[in-house]
């Protein structure tokens, strides 16, 4: 999709969710993230790059960048070290924003569910 025309992008996503609706009657959600982890490349910037970007996310919880709004954060789960180093910010990340919540294929039970 990066070598499609932004209006290309949009209606191939657009006919996909409305094929899946239309065959499945499964209603997909896009969610689109704030911040990103970069967990995945921790082999090039290192574990210590990638709790840098955590740091980064809770320090701009701190200073009130998300006063308005919980930001939706990209993480993976790739391997024993993405997972590692995640498990370890975890309770810094619950302790700093009112709720964590993974988005999952069971996203629909977390419809209305209000963070904050």
């Amino acid at each position: 999709m990066t070598s499609m025309t932004n209006e290309q992008a949009f209606a191939e996503l657009y006919y996909s969710k409305k094929a899946i609706k239309d065959v499945l009657g499964i209603t997909m959600i896009t969610i689109v993230w704030e911040e990103d982890t970069s967990d995945w490349d921790w082999a090039t910037i290192g574990i210590s790059g990638v709790k840098e970007n955590y740091e980064h996310i809770l320090e701009k919880q701190a200073d009130g960048s998300y006063e308005t709004f919980g930001p939706v954060v990209l993480s993976h789960e790739i391997d024993g070290t993405t997972m590692e180093i995640s498990q370890e910010l975890l309770p810094q990340l619950q302790q700093q924003f009112a709720a964590v919540v993974p988005t999952d294929p069971d996203f629909d039970q977390l419809a209305g569910l209000r963070i904050g």
